[in-house]
């Protein structure tokens, strides 16, 4: 299997995730409980599928062109802007959930799979001129735009999107398995 099938396949589970869990939210019947540990794992899946489309984007293009770096720029800001999101208020509302729950082994794994990360978690705060300049807010400065996007390195840039989208495919699969015990 080369890469393009390998994201195109990637891509379809993480599509299916989504549409998976949507699907789940929008049921009658749930437990408020259940509808906010869904909406955790509904924002985990449509990162993930953010993070695959992009990939399969970057693969089907011209190598070694500034388009890339365009998608790239966009990866990048939606893992700086989700990893603060996570950062600051995710990992701890799972951490409770297992805790209210009992879910001794799944905190554990959780904090294993966060220190397992946390190098590659760390790499992302690095962004932040492009993040504040090129990605999220488009600085009337075109030129430093223009020479922040030039400034990114494809094959850090690839390695940091891939060990984080590993890191939130963890997350993902933690969130089913906390689902499965509600």
């Amino acid at each position: 299997m080369n890469i393009l099938e390998k994201i195109k396949k990637e891509r379809l589970i993480a599509e299916n995730i989504l549409n998976g869990v949507y699907n789940q939210l929008h049921q009658r019947h749930i437990s408020s409980e259940h509808r906010k540990f869904l909406l955790l794992k509904v924002q985990a899946a449509i990162v993930q599928f953010e993070i695959c489309s992009g990939l399969l984007q970057l693969v089907m293009s011209q190598e070694n062109c500034f388009a890339r770096k365009v998608i790239l720029k966009g990866l990048i800001h939606i893992i700086f802007e989700y990893k603060k999101t996570l950062k600051n208020h995710h990992i701890k509302t799972l951490m409770d959930l297992c805790e209210s729950k009992n879910f001794a082994s799944e905190k554990e794994e959780l904090s294993r799979l966060t220190k397992e990360y946390k190098k590659a978690l760390k790499q992302i705060d690095r962004f932040l001129d492009l993040r504040d300049q090129s990605t999220g807010h488009y600085d009337p400065d075109t030129a430093k735009q223009v020479s922040l996007i030039e400034s990114i390195d494809e094959n850090d840039s690839l390695k940091m999107l891939i060990q984080f989208s590993l890191f939130n495919k963890g997350i993902l699969e933690s969130l089913s398995r906390v689902g499965r015990k509600q």
